[in-house]
């Protein structure tokens, strides 16, 4: 009741006890709801609208001194606008460079304010500036929340739907832009299930937890909430692709090794959204897919090839997001075991579905048949690279239905050991692995197939000998139009072969 008084700001010394309860149970979206009552558009005494607090007041002093060291990092972006009133406090006293004597959330969320004379005037530091660098590690469950829904409530007006959509959207991907390192960092380091891990996710991937009638979870989009339908109206789409731009954005922003620590929820979010992405962008292929799996699948139900299609379009559109710079890295023999160690639905994304590395295959022939597209194009003219697309895709749809007849019949069809049991150790494997890695890494930008495959057989024939001849085998049928990537693939398929 304090908060909706006209003489709210008067009475901060009541108010912020019970924001500090607020706080401290978690709930930072009451903080900024009650914060925002304090400073909504309200009379004086002379019946004159004022809005905001009073820049040099005990009144702006005790709300900043509250977000900053009470608040705290529960939520960041409040915080930051403790920070804010501070400056632009020093802005007016001590610099005379704003003569407006009030501020308000929205001209923090938006980086602009207006000036009595009704001119248009820009701190140096809005929310987006502010939050540059500012870690995120330890956020309550309802600040991620809170932050996106203070960038829509700046914008919206009194008919509760945002005209200026443009605008809208610049300042949210400044905001996004200026945390998106801290946000990749903490979603690492949140509890698997908690509250603030569902929220990041939700900020990411544009889905969220949603309770059925029956009682259980299903993950659903915030685009089927009414109330974001009636809020963008008209801009619906543009927000829609937006958000799957930010999405993309934090997927083309993670390191390998974050790739395999990515967490369940999100993973399941995108293999919501992956399928989708892939038919917006690629519906050409699609159709190409659904015709061969029409064609060439009959003995299949319209339930297994959906469910083919899906894993082979998701796969394929979060190695495309990765790019291929990341997925190289990850290949390489010494990121093996954390390819092993990672989820499986992860490993599934990825391509690895083998258990001791064979999944790995996977992964290679893929990146050898990604390089391998431009220089079959050189040869055949008759193919554009959409069709070699294709038939690269077809290949790989083939190796995931054969996995899968060879798991539902329980047969399997391993490479065969090439060299007698306890013939060489792990640490020999893992050497071998380690040199061939090494020098594929530094020869890969250059492709210099015959400078790699020289420098592996003299290893080969010092350390491995017992492979040394299939490989040899291997390079001469092939070396006319063999890659370094494929080279590279064959040589860690016979090391993974050897009984140890």
């Amino acid at each position: 009741e304090l908060t909706m008084r006209n003489d709210a700001t008067d009475l901060i010394d009541a108010i912020i006890p019970g924001l500090r309860v607020l706080n401290m149970r978690g709930d930072t979206d009451l903080v900024r709801e009650q914060m925002m009552n304090v400073l909504r558009i309200k009379k004086d005494e002379n019946g004159n609208e004022v809005g905001g607090v009073k820049l040099g007041t005990h009144a702006s002093q005790a709300l900043a001194s509250f977000l900053m060291f009470e608040v705290k990092d529960s939520d960041p972006w409040l915080r930051r606008f403790g920070k804010y009133i501070n400056l632009e406090t020093a802005h007016m006293y001590n610099k005379n460079v704003r003569q407006k004597d009030t501020v308000d959330y929205k001209e923090y969320v938006r980086g602009y304010y207006y000036e009595p004379d009704g001119k248009k005037a820009y701190p140096k530091k809005g929310m987006s500036v502010l939050m540059e660098g500012t870690s995120l590690d330890n956020v309550e469950r309802t600040a991620v929340d809170n932050y996106i829904n203070s960038v829509m409530e700046a914008y919206t007006e009194e008919d509760g739907k945002i005209h200026d959509y443009k605008e809208f959207e610049e300042t949210l991907s400044a905001v996004n832009n200026a945390t998106a390192p801290q946000l990749i960092s903490a979603i690492r380091k949140t509890l698997s299930g908690s509250e603030a891990l569902v929220s990041f996710v939700k900020d990411v991937t544009a889905y969220e937890k949603h309770q059925k009638d029956d009682g259980t979870y299903e993950l659903r989009s915030i685009f089927e909430d009414p109330k974001i339908q009636d809020r963008f109206g008209e801009h619906l789409g543009e927000y829609k692709q937006y958000r799957k731009k930010w999405a993309k954005t934090y997927l083309k922003g993670l390191l390998p090794s974050q790739v395999l620590s990515m967490r369940t929820d999100e993973l399941l979010a995108f293999d919501k959204l992956l399928p989708d992405w892939f038919k917006e962008e690629h519906g050409d292929m699609h159709a190409a897919l659904q015709n061969e799996l029409a064609s060439n699948y009959g003995d299949l139900s319209d339930e297994d090839k959906d469910s083919l299609l899906k894993t082979l379009e998701t796969r394929e559109m979060f190695r495309e997001c990765l790019g291929m710079g990341v997925l190289e890295q990850i290949n390489r023999t010494n990121m093996r075991r954390g390819i092993l160690d990672s989820k499986p639905m992860l490993r599934n994304f990825l391509g690895v579905d083998g258990d001791s590395g064979g999944g790995q295959i996977g992964l290679s022939k893929y990146i050898a048949d990604k390089k391998g597209i431009k220089d079959q194009l050189a040869k055949d003219a008759g193919l554009d690279v959409e069709d070699k697309e294709v038939e690269r895709v077809i290949r790989e749809l083939e190796e995931i239905f054969r996995q899968r007849k060879e798991a539902a019949s329980g047969e399997t069809n391993p490479v065969q050991p090439v060299a007698k049991q306890g013939l060489y150790s792990a640490e020999d494997i893992a050497r071998a692995q380690s040199f061939i890695g090494e020098t594929y890494a530094k020869l890969e930008s250059t492709n210099a197939t015959d400078e790699f495959y020289g420098a592996v057989s003299e290893y080969l024939e010092k350390n491995v000998p017992i492979i040394l001849d299939e490989f040899n085998k291997y390079y001469n049928d092939n070396k006319d139009d063999c890659t370094i990537a494929e080279l590279l693939y064959k040589v860690s398929e016979l090391l993974r072969a050897i009984d140890i």
